[in-house]
């Protein structure tokens, strides 16, 4: 889902300056790029140090310590028409002020761009300590959300482009991706796709 986003956006804004904003060890640079994008792989400096024992930068993909609560690593960046900023699995971690923090900045330090943002669900919120993805950490998982247009109410200047749910994706490959795309509709996590 999120790089047949990415592609479209990249189709229609060919010279985008990319931010994949806490990055972890995702290379969505490899599966997006046309040549012409600039990239940045943005985290917090001990996830940069450990990135970089698997990946190096190149040319205009450059990895960059920074917090998705702070923009101060923004005044690093080269100035764009257009931005494109990816957050998967990111905010679904941080509280509602954090959101808030974090869209704010965006929206302030970039004239114009687009946010691929993965949210959950109120559900997931409540009952996250059971989800393989923090059951055997410390994470928690932080404010849900039943639709993208929740996040507008925080930073009014962002418009909400589509939501997909990730069970539109599931279906397709198996009986129980369908089954779950009936019983847990509302459960799944989402793409949202901000503009401002």
């Amino acid at each position: 889902m999120y790089r047949k986003e990415l592609k479209r956006l990249i189709d229609k804004y060919p010279d985008a300056l990319c931010i994949n904003l806490g990055c972890g060890f995702d290379d969505k640079f490899s599966q997006v790029d046309n040549g012409r994008i600039t990239w940045f792989d943005v985290d917090l400096p001990d996830q940069i140090e450990k990135r970089r024992k698997v990946y190096s930068d190149r040319e205009r993909c450059t990895m960059l310590d920074g917090s998705a609560l702070d923009g101060e690593w923004i005044n690093q960046l080269p100035k764009r028409d257009m931005n494109i900023i990816v957050m998967e699995g990111v905010l679904e971690y941080f509280s509602k002020d954090q959101v808030k923090t974090c869209i704010n900045m965006l929206c302030d330090s970039f004239e114009h761009g687009y946010l691929l943002a993965e949210l959950h669900s109120p559900f997931l919120e409540k009952n996250g300590s059971h989800h393989d993805a923090v059951k055997h950490t410390n994470a928690t998982f932080g404010w849900g959300t039943k639709s993208g247009r929740e996040y507008l109410a925080l930073e009014p200047r962002m418009s909400l482009v589509s939501e997909t749910s990730y069970n539109e994706e599931m279906k397709k490959y198996s009986i129980r991706g369908k089954l779950f795309a009936i019983v847990g509709k509302n459960i799944n996590n989402r793409l949202a796709v901000f503009k401002w």
